[in-house]
C-alpha cells in the first residue's frame, strides 16, 4: 500500500548495466548530477546529468578483474578517492564470487585491486567512520576472513571485530553496516 505512493522513474543504465547493486552519488559536484552505479554482473557505470529524464550512462570499467560490484564508497576526507567492493554475497543461485575491493584515487576514472583484500569473496558493505577506520562486511565460503573486519590503517590490514570465531556468534557472515552522525556503529 505505501508502496503505490512513491513515485519511481526509470534513470539507468539502460545499456547492459546487469543488477544494479549500488549507487553513489559523486560528493565532488555539488549539483548532485554525478552518479556512478555498480552492477553485480556489468561493472560501473556514470553519468553525468542523472537528474535529466534522460540520463547518459556510460561504462567507467567493465574489464576489472571481476565485474560484481556491490557497493561504491566515496572517501569524504579525500573525494578523488573512491572504493568499488565485489561479491553478491545473498545466496541467489546467480550469485556471482567477489575478488576484493578495488580503489581509485582519480575519482572513479581507474580502478585497482587493494592487495589486503583479495581473500575477501563477498564483500556485502563498506563504511569509512568519523575517525578514517574502514569497517568491512564480508561473507566468505574458503576464506577465514567473515563477519566484520577494521582497518586502521585505510586497507593494509585488516583485524576482526564480529563474527566466528569470537565467542557468542553462531554465524561469520555479515551484512549491513551503517556509521551514525555520532560515529555509532550499526
Amino acid at each position: 500500500e505505501r508502496l503505490t505512493a512513491l513515485g519511481w522513474v526509470e534513470r539507468g543504465p539502460n545499456n547492459v548495466g546487469g543488477r544494479t547493486r549500488t549507487i553513489m552519488i559523486d560528493k565532488r559536484d555539488v549539483s548532485g548530477n554525478t552518479v556512478f552505479a555498480g552492477s553485480v554482473s556489468g561493472g560501473i557505470f556514470k553519468t553525468a546529468n542523472f537528474t535529466n529524464a534522460t540520463a547518459n550512462w556510460t561504462i567507467v570499467n567493465d574489464f576489472l578483474p571481476n565485474l560484481a560490484i556491490s557497493n561504491l564508497v566515496q572517501d569524504a576526507a579525500h573525494p578523488d578517492t573512491m572504493y568499488a567492493t565485489t561479491g553478491e554475497g545473498w545466496y541467489n543461485i546467480d550469485a556471482v564470487r567477489g575478488a576484493g575491493i578495488f580503489k581509485s584515487t582519480d575519482g572513479g576514472t581507474t580502478w585497482n585491486p587493494m592487495p589486503s583484500t583479495t581473500g575477501f569473496e563477498y564483500v556485502q558493505d563498506l563504511v569509512i567512520d568519523n575517525n578514517g577506520n574502514f569497517f568491512v562486511t564480508l561473507r566468505n565460503l574458503i576464506s577465514t576472513n567473515r563477519g566484520v573486519l577494521r582497518s586502521t590503517d585505510r586497507g593494509t590490514t585488516w583485524t576482526q571485530v564480529l563474527g566466528l570465531p569470537l565467542s557468542g556468534f553462531s554465524t561469520g557472515r555479515a551484512a549491513d553496516i551503517e556509521v551514525g552522525a555520532n560515529g555509532d556503529m550499526y
